[in-house]
């Protein structure tokens, strides 16, 4: 008999639940908890409320690029195409957002009822938004209007007769996918006495070829951004290669966690809301780079007394 419920329970426990309406938190610093069972919940990490000036003394917010052709980072980038063990990134994000239709017409920025995950695993969860911008003010309304899903200009050029390039449209694939931009925030708890940091944003980079009069030229097209908090729940219940021991399953939540990674800083909140690429070139935007990843360490160093 005691087999028997054991058995009863642990399938009961197994089953998703099925919850309310979905709504969009108006504070996108407070992240809800999915209602789901029998998969991965991510790690909860302390509560931060970065408006509230006496728990948080001091904060910088940094913009970093991660290259997927350092080796470090091409667990990121591998597979190319999904097996049933494992996905790349781009392709659990990119799964993420075709989950179900969450773009409906009715659904704006004061939508009371929208995104669910009906006959999905996740389903009372949160539904990971697409947005045109880093502030996660602008969401996409229907999925053919996310860039993604689309079309792309490709980067392999066609010659025709007069000697002119042209490049034909292509839907973008995870491969295609090539670098990441993450938004952080470094913070100094006051509550816990620590110089801390919170990833708060993430968009899959890929890059198309244009033309300045007959030069071309590659650039970065940043037009979807994801709230990280709410990526959280797919990314630790999707699994990344582990090169040390395929015994130890790592995810991709984990990764970010453990931060690791490499990355360079390529802009800081500025008054001029400049990249550094808009006023450093070459060396100089490497040492511009540097100095602000200094800083960040310098601050936690400069408040130790001895």
């Amino acid at each position: 008999m005691v087999v028997a419920l054991l058995i009863i329970s642990s399938s009961a426990m197994a089953q998703p639940t099925h919850s309310g309406d979905w709504t969009l938190p108006t504070d996108l610093n407070q992240v809800g908890k999915a209602a789901v069972q029998g998969y991965k919940q991510p790690i909860e990490l302390s509560a931060v409320n970065f408006l509230d000036e006496n728990e948080v003394l001091y904060k910088r917010v940094v913009w970093r690029r991660i290259e997927l052709k350092e080796k470090i980072n091409q667990k990121f980038y591998y597979p190319t195409v999904a097996t049933p063990s494992r996905q790349s990134l781009a392709s659990v994000l990119f799964e993420a957002m075709q989950t179900v239709s969450v773009y409906g017409d009715d659904y704006g920025d004061e939508a009371q009822s929208g995104p669910n995950f009906k006959g999905t695993p996740f389903e009372g969860a949160y539904t990971l938004i697409a947005y045109k911008d880093d502030d996660f003010t602008k969401p996409y309304h229907n999925i053919e209007d996310i860039p993604i899903f689309t079309s792309r200009t490709s980067l392999t050029g066609i010659t025709d007769s007069l000697g002119r390039q042209t490049y034909d449209t292509l839907r973008i694939e995870p491969r295609d996918v090539l670098s990441y931009m993450l938004k952080e925030i470094w913070f100094f708890d006051a509550k816990r006495s620590v110089w801390d940091v919170r990833i708060v944003g993430i968009c899959p980079e890929y890059r198309i070829k244009k033309n300045i009069g007959e030069r071309p030229y590659e650039n970065y097209e940043q037009n979807v951004w994801f709230y990280f908090p709410q990526a959280r729940y797919y990314l630790c219940n999707k699994t990344c290669y582990n090169p040390h021991n395929d015994l130890e399953m790592w995810s991709y939540d984990d990764v970010f966690l453990m931060r690791m990674f490499n990355s360079y800083i390529v802009k800081e909140d500025n008054i001029q809301d400049r990249m550094i690429s808009e006023y450093a070139r070459g060396i100089d935007a490497i040492l511009e780079s540097e100095r602000i990843k200094k800083d960040l360490i310098d601050y936690e160093t400069q408040l130790w007394e001895y």
